[in-house]
C-alpha cells in the first residue's frame, strides 16, 4: 500500500515526478540544463503574474533559504521592517531579520484567531516602515492570512511588501499585482508537488533592480547577484540542485495537466472538506473555524490522555505519516496537523480517517461526540 504523507510538506509526489530524477548525471552549467532553468523560471513567473512586471530568482536549499534571501537582500541599510507574526513562520521571518541586524517591529498577535488588520495599520502609522513581511498560509495552524488587505496597506504607506507563500503558491489561485506583492517566496516541495531543494523568489523587476545599490548582507543568498547571474549567463552563481530542478520541471507540467492552480485548489478543497467532516464526526476538537482555514491543512487539539508518540507509531505502521502541531493552546492543549496537499485524493482521505478511527480505539481514547468549532 502506498505510503501517505499528511504533512504540511514535503508532500506526496507522483511516480512521474520521481522518475524525472532518474536520469544520467546532469551538468549544472550544461546548455541543456540552463535551458531547463530558463523554462522553470518562465513558468513560475507566469503562475505568479501575467503582467510582465515580474521575474523569478531560483535558489538552492530549503524554503527558509529563500525567506532569508528575501529579508536579508530587500530591507535597505538602516531600514525598519514590520513583520506579521501570528505563527511560527511569521516568527521565523522576524528571527531572520534579527540575525542580520535588521530592526523589526512585530506587534503581538494571537496565533489561533483571525488576523486583526487594524493592528498592522496602526503599526504602519506609528513607525517609519521600509518593508512589510508576512506569511500567506500560516502552517502552524492552517490559517489563511488576509494578504490582499495587508498589501493595500503596504502600498498606501510606501512599504515594500514581502509574502512568504511557501505553503500556498501553486495551491491557492492569486495574482501578485492584485495584492501589491513586491516579493513572493516559494518552494518546490509544497503545493507545486515537486521535491525539496528549489526555493525561489518571484520579484517585481523594478524593485529588484534597486537592490544593486545595497551592500550584500550574504554571499550565497543575495537575490540581486543571483538574479544578475541568471539573467546574464543563464547559470546559477553557485551549484543548483540539478535533480530537484528536473523534478520541478515535471511537477509544473503536471500542474498544467491537472488544469492549473484553480483545479488543484478544488482538489485540495475537496480533500480538506472531507477530512474536516470526518474529524468532526469523530468528535475531534478543531483549532480554527472553517472560514479561517486555507483549505490546505487542519490543526486538531490532542484529546485528554493522548500519547502522540504512540499515535504516530501506530499510524506509521499503517503507512501514514502525520506531524504534531507547533502550537500549544492557552489552555495547555497540544495539537496535531493534517496536511491535505500533494498527490492526495479522496480515497486517501478515507484511508486516513479509517486509520485514525482504528488507532483511537486501540489506544482507548474516548472522543466527545461534538466539537466546539463544528457546532
Amino acid at each position: 500500500m502506498r505510503p501517505l504523507l499528511f504533512t504540511p510538506g514535503p508532500a506526496n509526489v507522483t511516480d512521474t515526478v520521481k522518475q524525472a530524477m532518474t536520469v544520467p548525471d546532469v551538468g549544472s552549467r550544461d546548455n541543456d540544463f540552463m535551458e531547463i532553468m530558463r523554462a522553470v523560471r518562465e513558468k513560475l513567473t507566469a503562475l505568479a503574474d501575467d503582467s510582465g512586471d515580474y521575474t523569478t530568482v531560483l535558489l538552492s536549499g530549503s524554503g527558509t533559504s529563500a525567506m532569508e534571501a528575501a529579508v536579508s537582500s530587500v530591507v535597505p541599510p538602516g531600514g525598519k521592517m514590520l513583520v506579521v507574526v501570528n505563527g511560527a513562520y511569521g516568527q521565523r521571518l522576524a528571527e531572520i531579520a534579527a540575525t542580520h541586524g535588521i530592526e523589526a517591529v512585530a506587534p503581538p498577535l494571537p496565533w489561533d484567531q483571525p488576523l486583526d488588520v487594524r493592528v498592522i495599520a496602526e503599526a504602519l502609522q506609528s513607525n517609519q516602515i521600509a518593508c512589510l513581511a508576512m506569511t500567506h498560509h500560516e502552517t502552524t495552524t492552517g490559517m489563511r492570512n488576509p494578504v490582499a488587505e495587508i498589501g493595500a496597506l503596504a502600498k498606501q504607506h510606501g512599504a515594500i511588501f514581502i509574502v512568504d507563500a511557501i505553503s500556498s503558491f501553486g495551491g491557492i489561485p492569486f495574482r501578485l499585482s492584485d495584492w501589491y506583492i513586491d516579493y513572493l517566496i516559494g518552494s518546490s516541495n509544497k503545493c507545486l508537488q515537486g521535491v525539496p531543494g528549489v526555493p525561489f523568489v518571484v520579484a517585481r523587476r523594478d524593485v529588484l533592480e534597486r537592490l544593486s545599490a545595497y551592500e550584500p548582507r550574504t554571499l550565497s543568498l543575495n537575490l540581486y547577484t543571483q538574479y544578475r547571474s541568471l539573467e546574464d549567463t543563464g547559470q546559477s552563481l553557485f551549484t543548483p540542485n540539478t535533480h530537484a530542478m528536473l523534478a520541478l520541471q515535471q511537477a509544473l507540467q503536471e500542474l498544467d495537466d491537472e488544469g492549473g492552480v484553480a483545479a488543484r485548489y478544488a482538489r485540495y478543497t475537496a480533500n480538506w472538506r472531507a477530512l474536516r467532516a470526518g474529524l468532526t464526526e469523530l468528535g475531534v476538537d478543531l483549532l480554527l473555524r472553517e472560514e479561517d482555514e486555507a483549505h490546505l491543512l487542519i490543526t486538531a487539539k490532542q484529546p485528554a490522555g493522548f500519547d502522540y508518540e504512540k499515535f504516530y507509531a501506530q499510524m506509521k505502521a499503517r503507512g501514514i505519516t502525520i506531524y504534531s502541531g507547533k502550537l500549544v493552546t492557552l489552555s495547555g492543549e497540544a495539537t496535531l496537523r493534517f496536511g491535505v496537499i500533494g498527490d492526495l485524493h479522496l480515497p486517501d482521505i478515507k484511508r486516513l480517517l479509517a486509520a485514525i478511527t482504528e488507532v483511537l480505539v486501540e489506544m482507548k481514547i474516548e472522543m466527545p461526540r461534538t466539537s466546539h468549532h463544528s457546532r
